[in-house]
């Protein structure tokens, strides 16, 4: 469904790409790049393509002659604005369809985004508790430092790199910060989510490296002081308690949602008891993992309500919805329109999983 919409907005702008031409109808196109303008030598050359994703269910667009890349939705955003509001609004629509075939709305026991507009601006003003340290933020980086770069590819803005440490050297960074740990970081270079509790008290971090350079047994590594008892959480010192509170898998789908923490590889337990008095558990949309949907149910069992992504949806994760097009608000609505709890919940995850 969603590659229809893509070629359908793809075939009404094909007027203004120069030498715009379906190569194989509803697969691969290809016109001048209006990018970099293509050859100034040549008028004859076509070197922007379009193009189905690896996944098969949504278009990309590359330029083999300024090499630059990205998703069709972005490629709307940047060259027809315009249409890109009309492209979202069907791709919002497109989810809801999905979600159609076994949602009822006067069942909804998910959090509307109304419960969240009263603090504001939150995924954009997470303002810590914390005294200023003597760490380098992202954000404070050149815009062309391959730290920023990174965290700009993965959809963050600058006020989400402001919640984000650059550290050339992880194990340094964690002696003098953390102190001693469960285990021992490498020295080198790393983006860094500071673990806190809720008054601000630094307990880990977890480490994620932006380069290609790096070792891959090095992409991911987090640390936590010694003897601590507070979980590998991310984010409670931005919360609001008295609002719902969304958990979610990863450190970076964290930053982009309201009043949103993450897990970092730990597991849903009891003591998320104690963060809030609603929550929301919005696991990966990965129904065919047997982990997943065990941790799924165990949510379930501690009275918390879950998130069943919609059928169909190829995105995984928070931030594969971002980088998709979505903003804000549409990704809430889809949260509140597939939000579960007791045994409503416990029926849906038993279908959810077959699908």
């Amino acid at each position: 469904m969603s590659i229809n919409i893509d070629v359908d907005f793809l075939s009404e702008i094909s007027n203004h790409l120069p030498q715009f031409k379906w190569k194989i109808a509803g697969k691969i196109a290809q016109c001048r790049c209006i990018l970099c303008g293509d050859s100034s030598k040549d008028s004859t050359k076509t070197r922007g393509f379009f193009y189905y994703s690896t996944n098969g269910t949504s278009l990309q667009y590359k330029c083999h002659n300024c090499g630059e890349t990205m998703s069709f939705g972005y490629f709307l955003k940047t060259k027809f604005p315009e249409s890109y509001k009309e492209y979202r609004l069907a791709k919002f629509k497109s989810c809801n369809n999905f979600s159609r075939s076994y949602s009822n709305k006067k069942n909804m026991t998910g959090p509307t985004y109304d419960s969240f507009k009263s603090i504001g601006q939150m995924v954009n003003d997470m303002v810590t508790k914390l005294a200023k340290r003597e760490w380098t933020m992202v954000s404070e980086l050149d815009v062309f430092h391959p730290a920023r770069t990174y965290c700009f590819g993965r959809g963050l803005n600058t006020d989400h790199m402001s919640k984000i440490v650059f550290t050339e050297n992880f194990k340094k960074w964690s002696d003098e910060n953390i102190g001693e740990t469960d285990s021992k970081p490498p020295p080198l270079p790393f983006l860094l989510f500071p673990f806190m509790e809720k008054d601000g008290t630094l307990f880990g971090a977890q480490g994620r490296v932006f380069t290609e350079s790096i070792d891959k047994r090095y992409r991911f590594n987090t640390v936590i002081k010694k003897n601590s008892i507070v979980g590998k959480s991310f984010g409670l010192e931005r919360l609001d308690v008295d609002r719902p509170v969304i958990i979610v898998e990863g450190v970076i789908d964290s930053l982009l949602l309201p009043n949103c923490i993450a897990l970092c590889g730990g597991d849903v337990n009891s003591s998320f008891k104690n963060v809030a008095g609603e929550i929301v558990v919005a696991l990966d949309n990965e129904n065919r993992s047997i982990d997943t949907v065990n941790r799924m149910a165990r949510a379930i069992d501690l009275g918390f309500s879950i998130v069943l992504w919609p059928f169909g949806s190829h995105l995984k994760d928070i931030n594969d919805m971002v980088k998709f097009g979505m903003s804000v608000e549409d990704i809430m609505q889809v949260i509140n329109n597939n939000t579960y709890s007791g045994n409503r919940a416990k029926t849906k995850l038993q279908f959810w999983k077959k699908v």
